[in-house]
């Protein structure tokens, strides 16, 4: 614990585990209601949206990975970061569209996309953070830290379970 708090920088990048995609998470919560709310339906979020969950997810990993040894860890961080909020944009778009396949498609793709190559860049930098001698404790540690975010922001919804990722499974 002393290795990981001893630099001067130390409580930044503590706040920057903790705080990077904290809007996602409090966002996580309010997804399903704005979906039905636009004119989805449950049955169309769970076939489509899902499904475009995790093809996203998938290719954002690896799309992620590639990027950050070319552009490196702080400068992914920020780019991902930035990305991330920008994909939100097209939310406000289909929520002045109403029910529009293809804008309901573009938003959920670039943003989980978005979330995934964040997602990567925020495990390599808990990666970055950890001393050789102490990388399991610390891991774990700085881990726990960033799933922190999950569990304030409150994403049970009413009476519906949470899966491994923290996500309501609606």
């Amino acid at each position: 614990m002393r290795e990981l708090l001893g630099t001067p920088s130390a409580l930044t990048l503590l706040a920057v585990v903790l705080l990077f995609k904290v809007g996602d998470a409090f966002a996580n919560k309010l997804f399903t209601p704005f979906m039905m709310d636009v004119g989805f339906s449950k049955t169309e979020i769970a076939v489509i949206v899902k499904a475009l969950f995790t093809a996203s997810s998938l290719v954002g990993s690896v799309l992620g990975g590639i990027l950050m040894v070319r552009l490196g860890l702080l400068r992914s961080m920020l780019a991902f970061g930035v990305l991330q909020a920008v994909s939100n944009l097209l939310y406000c778009a289909l929520a002045l569209a109403g029910k529009n396949w293809l804008i309901m498609v573009a938003a959920v793709t670039i943003e989980h996309l978005a979330a995934a190559m964040g997602g990567i860049a925020l495990v390599a930098l808990i990666m970055a953070l950890c001393d050789v001698r102490y990388s399991a404790f610390q891991y774990a540690l700085l881990s726990v830290l960033a799933l922190l975010r999950v569990i304030v922001s409150g994403t049970r919804q009413a009476g519906l379970p949470i899966t491994a990722a923290g996500m309501s499974t609606t």
